[in-house]
């Protein structure tokens, strides 16, 4: 059973509506890229049909002649703002064609003009007449001349929209041909069924079926809209995206969602094309959520993140770069990744070389430097005991002199390695100058540091080389001082200069001995090895 002519009517005022619901809904996001035009033709197709339903509708030909100029007139604004709409989806500029584009509204007007004239010149519509078409009459008309040329005209413009979309599927990323393909078969639908009726290939009229072709090509690109945030995320930076950049870049939009990205950034943080597309960046990433709250507070935001990839630690800096619209509007945010991991790897490394001793593998005197004022600070605020242990290899010019520096070298290296297996992780071993070492000991008091470098001078006298020339053993030396919780007048410099004294007065008593600092008048020794 066919529709009866109400329900065709019905059908024209439900294809009208939704025209008009999804161009509110586009203009309403109107400061997007894109929006404004599609606002346009979808509010433009909704008058081409809502004009059509009003003009079968008359009863008589001179209201039926009104509404078909109304009707004609939206066909050629249509016409326009699909182009438009294509140019600004595909990120054509008006600038560049704005000598075309006053060329093409200047005909629009005319042919609006010419029309709308109709009655007076015959040109665009010969012998109109009404006929009898169920409860309602229909309008028909032989086309004239001009109606010719407004047929090239429209199909033109159509045709060269169609081209500049096609072309733009094909030139898109993988992750982009859903949507532009979603866009290009919304808009063709009512253009390839007005094409199917023209030519004869639909036994349909013309004018009965192409206003309602619009129902379906706006509900597509209503769906888009919600399905691939079609103007939230349309690809306005694509241009800007290099694919053989070996630096990742990731497109957000205004919402933070990302919007495009390119291989790099797919490799570096393990991306899908399919399921991270629309993601807010802070749920697909959460390790970017620090960033994400920059970006909240400065658009030109930039950080340095560590995150695990695929299992592998990897340290990332981030830049990020405003995205602005036309009209000033923020709509999005150009994000550099660069992964840093190597760099940083190697700048600890040299780090580490500029604080370590390259010979024994302890800390070097610089670092020392560094780390014992903090550490001397902090037990002087918490009143805790801080001790420090200086020792020096007996007779090493000696050793030198006899078996050569290689040897010496090899002495120093097993010594330091062997004093740093007695010490506590706590514990600092450092070189002080050739052959003169100092060990750091927080929370130590004087009985402790005594135990600790009476454990040292045991091991190391014990520690022999092998050389050609025989073993070679060594004994140290070593001064021990201590801050006590309560002393008021003390400073590092104070602490080194107290040991130092221990350490001269262990030397020139012998030797191979511990001497405690107690005061400027006091020393004593704990072991003496004769």
């Amino acid at each position: 059973m066919g529709l009866g002519p109400e329900s065709i009517q019905l059908a024209y005022l439900f294809a009208a509506i939704i025209s008009t619901a999804v161009g509110i809904f586009a203009w309403l996001r109107r400061a997007l890229p894109g929006a404004r035009p599609f606002a346009a033709l979808s509010l433009c197709e909704a008058v081409w049909t809502a004009a059509y339903m009003l003009q079968r509708l008359s009863p008589t030909l001179e209201p039926q002649i009104i509404w078909n100029n109304i009707q004609f007139t939206a066909v050629l604004l249509t016409a326009l703002c699909y182009l438009r709409f294509v140019q600004s989806y595909t990120t054509h500029t008006q600038t560049r064609l704005s000598a075309f584009w006053r060329i093409l509204v200047f005909v629009t007007v005319l042919l609006s003009i010419w029309i709308w004239t109709d009655s007076i010149h015959h040109l665009f519509r010969i012998d109109s007449r009404l006929i009898a078409n169920g409860p309602f009459y229909m309008l028909v008309f032989r086309d004239g001349p001009s109606f010719i040329f407004f047929t090239i005209f429209t199909y033109g413009l159509i045709a060269y929209s169609t081209l500049l979309l096609a072309a733009h599927l094909w030139a898109s990323p993988r992750i982009y041909r859903l949507q532009v393909g979603t866009v290009l078969l919304g808009v063709l639908i009512p253009w390839v069924v007005s094409l199917a009726a023209f030519t004869g290939w639909v036994p349909v009229p013309l004018h009965d079926i192409t206003p309602l072709a619009f129902a379906p090509s706006n509900l597509l690109m209503f769906w888009a809209l919600f399905r691939f945030h079609l103007f939230d995320i349309s690809p306005i930076a694509r241009d800007l995206l290099v694919e053989r950049m070996q630096e990742g870049v990731i497109v957000l939009d205004s919402r933070k969602r990302i919007v495009d990205f390119n291989p790099a950034a797919r490799e570096i943080l393990a991306l899908s094309d399919t399921n991270s597309l629309g993601k807010f960046i802070g749920s697909e990433l959460p390790a970017f959520h620090p960033f994400v709250i920059q970006l909240a507070q400065s658009p030109n935001a930039r950080a340095e993140l560590s995150l695990d990839v695929l299992g592998m630690p990897t340290r990332l800096e981030l830049t990020a770069t405003p995205i602005y619209h036309i009209l000033g509007l923020l709509s999005g945010h150009l994000v550099i990744l660069r992964d840093i991991t190597e760099q940083r790897r190697i700048e600890e490394k040299l780090q580490q070389l500029a604080l370590t001793d390259s010979l024994t593998g302890c800390l070097n005197r610089r670092a020392f430097f560094e780390l014992a004022p903090l550490e001397f600070e902090r037990s002087r605020r918490y009143k805790h005991p801080f001790s420090l242990i200086l020792l020096d290899v007996d007779n090493f010019k000696k050793i030198n002199d006899t078996y050569g520096h290689l040897i010496g070298d090899q002495v120093l290296e097993g010594m330091a390695y062997a004093c740093q297996q007695s010490l506590r992780d706590t514990d600092k071993l450092a070189r002080y100058g050739g052959e003169e070492f100092v060990v750091m000991l927080p929370e130590t008091d004087p009985e402790g540091a005594r135990l600790a470098a009476e454990r040292m001078r045991q091991i190391i006298e014990t520690f022999a080389v092998n050389s050609t020339q025989g073993s070679v053993q060594i004994t140290v030396s070593l001064g021990v001082t201590t801050f006590e919780p309560g002393q008021i007048q003390s400073s590092l410099d104070r602490l080194l200069g107290q040991a130092d004294q221990a350490l001269y007065r262990a030397k020139q008593t012998g030797r191979n001995r511990i001497w405690v600092w107690q005061d400027e008048e006091t020393f004593f020794i704990d072991s003496i090895k004769v």
